[in-house]
């Protein structure tokens, strides 16, 4: 680590920085992705960082332009650390690997095959996936990424990422699709894997939760269901992989999605809706007496201590989660 960061580690917090790959073989440098750092800290011979994730760097989509950008941020970063860098050899370990930069660069996409933002991230993404797998670390990884979740009915909301978390609504289907990939050059074979997704089957259950990959990129379907009163509760899904060959270790990766289930208002109303409906109705069945509603009555009373039943549990289940 720098001397500078040891220095300046209670200053960090809030500061910008960058996620850069270096190729142990060839020593090359690959910006990544952009962060801002939320702590650092010592904890005993251990520093501390903890950051999110922000944006993927822009490189360009035509091969040819993101090899001369690579080129050119490797020939202007080891000129801001010039002490620093002249053992970065190949082959060889590089020390520090944390340090404090005022070195910038300018990358962009200037052919993006497609003007959608969604789109446009998930190109960024792929570009990146295939500048790493030119690191002999990341040689045959498979790559995994969310393409959407989305709704299997109509009248379903809509799935939304926002604050770092999936929101649904209760009482729904869902299609999770993910895009597996495996950037690997010439005429490799990959071979076939497993792909799943669980969760903790109190407030999700995973309808369809296993798939097999069998090349290098693929479009997985994957189906799950929001539990009805699960509405105002947390809850996850994992996406891991698992292999299916022995004869070679894969590094496994593991997505761990943060889930907010939201309520249903239209279930909620309807359930305030019955209880009123239900309790006007003994009223008025009192109020106009007939010998032969004595049955209906009954029934009229037991549908009323569901509704509000029901209603109890709804008011209870939002106070304690509030």
């Amino acid at each position: 680590m720098d001397a500078k960061v040891r220095d300046n580690l209670k200053d960090l917090p809030g500061e910008k920085g960058i996620i850069i790959f270096r190729d142990f073989i060839s020593a090359t440098f690959y910006p990544i992705r952009f962060f801002t750092l939320l702590k650092a800290q010592k904890i005993g011979k251990i520093y501390y960082f903890e950051y999110e994730l922000e944006g993927i760097v822009d490189y360009d989509s035509d091969e040819t332009w993101r090899r001369k950008q690579i080129a050119k941020i490797n020939e202007d970063f080891p000129q801001y650390h010039s002490t620093t860098f002249k053992n970065n050899i190949g082959s060889k370990d590089m020390s520090p690997l944390v340090l404090l930069s005022n070195f910038s660069f300018d990358v962009k996409n200037d052919h993006y095959c497609s003007s959608d933002k969604v789109e446009m991230e998930h190109e960024q993404w792929g570009n990146i996936a295939t500048i790493i797998k030119n690191m002999s670390f990341f040689d045959g990884v498979e790559f995994i990424r969310i393409l959407d979740v989305i709704p299997m009915s109509n009248d379903a909301s809509a799935a939304n990422f926002k604050d770092n978390s999936l929101y649904l609504r209760e009482g729904c289907d869902y299609k999770l699709r993910i895009l597996q990939l495996v950037p690997m050059g010439g005429k490799q074979k990959t071979e076939p894997r497993d792909i799943t997704i669980t969760s903790d089957g109190r407030y999700i259950s995973v309808v369809r939760g296993k798939e097999r990959a069998v090349g290098k990129y693929d479009v997985l379907t994957f189906v799950f269901r929001t539990n009805a009163r699960s509405g105002g509760y947390n809850s996850f899904i994992d996406i891991e992989h698992t292999p299916i060959s022995e004869g070679r270790q894969y590094i496994e990766p593991k997505l761990y999605i943060p889930v907010v289930i939201e309520k249903s208002i239209d279930m909620a109303v309807m359930k305030v809706c019955l209880g009123l409906i239900f309790g006007a109705l003994y009223v008025l069945l009192n109020v106009y007496p007939q010998s032969n509603w004595f049955l209906l009555k009954d029934l009229v009373v037991i549908a009323a201590a569901i509704s509000i039943h029901e209603l109890l549990y709804e008011i209870r289940g939002f106070f304690k989660r509030n």
